[in-house]
C-alpha cells in the first residue's frame, strides 16, 4: 500500500469471476471496499445517491476495471431494484453484497432532533434490510450452485467516546449487529455467508472537503472524525476494506462471521 495514493488497494485476494454490489461506495469505507474489490478482479457496481460522485470514484479506478456506475438512494426499494435490473443486464447476477451505505447524527439525546434519529434509521437500518432482501436471490442462487456467496453489514463499534451524543447512532449499529447474527442462523444452512464488521471512526474521507455537515451531523461512511476523538482512536478504511476481502475469498464452507476492528491503543 502506497500512503501517497490514496486510491492504492493494501492488497489483493482471490476473487476472480465474481460480482459485488458496494452500497455507499463514495463513502471512506465504501471506496476502500471498491478499490480492494476491483484490484482482485472482482465486477463491482457502485451504488450511491450522488452520480457526480460515482462516476468520479470511477474515474480514479483503472480503466479496465469492470465497474458500473448506479445512483441509488438505498432508503428507496424501488431504486434497489432498479440497480438489480442494471447490474444484471450488464454484469448478470450479483454474489456478493456490502452493505456499507450510512448516516451518522450526532447530538445529546436530549437535544436530539427526531428527524435525524428518520434518517439513521432509514439509511442505516431500512437501507440494510432492502439491499440484502433486493439481493438476496441472487446470492442464494450462487450458494445453491455451491459457489462463493457473501453478504457483508458494517456498522459501528461500542465506544466510550461516543456515549455523549452517540446513543441513538449506535444503538441503530447494534441492531444491525443483531440482524447479521439471526440472517446467517437463516441463511448459513443455505450455504450463505453473512459477516458482520465493526469498527470505531475511520480516520480517511474520500470526498471529506464536501462531507462536513452541521455541528451535529455528519455522514458515517463518509466518514469525517469527530475532534474529540482523536487519531489515537481511529481506524484506517484501507483495514476495513483489507478485512472485507480476506472474507470474501474464503473457501465457500468457511465463514468468518464477525470481526471488531479496534485502533490497537483502544481500551
Amino acid at each position: 500500500h502506497d500512503p501517497k495514493d490514496p486510491m492504492a488497494p493494501v492488497s489483493t485476494y482471490d476473487l476472480h469471476d465474481r460480482t459485488a454490489v458496494v452500497t455507499g461506495a463514495t463513502g471512506a469505507i465504501g471506496s476502500a471496499i471498491v478499490r480492494t474489490l476491483v484490484a482482485s478482479g472482482v465486477r463491482t457496481a457502485l451504488l450511491a445517491r450522488t452520480k457526480r460522485r460515482l462516476e468520479k470514484l470511477q474515474r480514479r479506478l483503472p480503466d479496465t476495471a469492470p465497474t458500473l456506475v448506479c445512483p441509488t438512494d438505498v432508503t428507496s426499494a424501488f431504486d434497489i431494484v432498479e440497480a438489480r435490473e442494471k447490474i444484471h443486464d450488464v454484469f448478470g447476477p450479483v454474489d456478493l453484497v456490502v452493505a456499507a451505505a450510512g448516516v451518522r447524527r450526532a447530538a445529546p439525546f436530549e437535544e436530539a432532533i427526531p428527524a435525524d434519529w428518520n434518517a439513521m434509521e432509514a439509511t442505516n437500518v431500512r437501507g440494510v434490510l432492502q439491499t440484502v432482501q433486493i439481493f438476496s436471490p441472487d446470492v442464494m442462487a450462487a450458494a445453491a450452485a455451491g459457489q462463493r456467496a457473501d453478504i457483508v453489514l458494517l456498522s459501528t463499534s461500542p465506544a466510550r467516546e461516543r456515549q455523549k451524543a452517540y446513543s441513538v447512532f449506535s444503538s441503530f449499529g447494534a441492531s444491525i449487529r443483531q440482524f447479521s447474527k439471526h440472517l446467517r442462523a437463516e441463511y448459513g444452512p443455505r450455504g450463505v455467508r453473512v459477516h458482520h464488521i465493526a469498527s470505531l471512526f475511520t480516520a480517511g474521507s474520500f470526498f471529506a472537503a464536501s462531507n462536513v455537515g452541521s455541528d451535529r451531523s455528519t455522514s458515517l461512511h463518509h466518514d469525517v472524525m469527530p475532534a474529540d476523538i482523536g487519531e489515537v482512536n481511529t481506524v484506517d478504511t484501507e483495514r476495513i476494506a483489507d478485512e472485507v476481502g480476506f472474507m470474501t475469498s474464503l473457501p465457500a464452507h468457511v465463514n468468518m462471521a464477525a470481526a471488531s476492528i479496534l485502533p490497537l491503543r483502544n481500551r
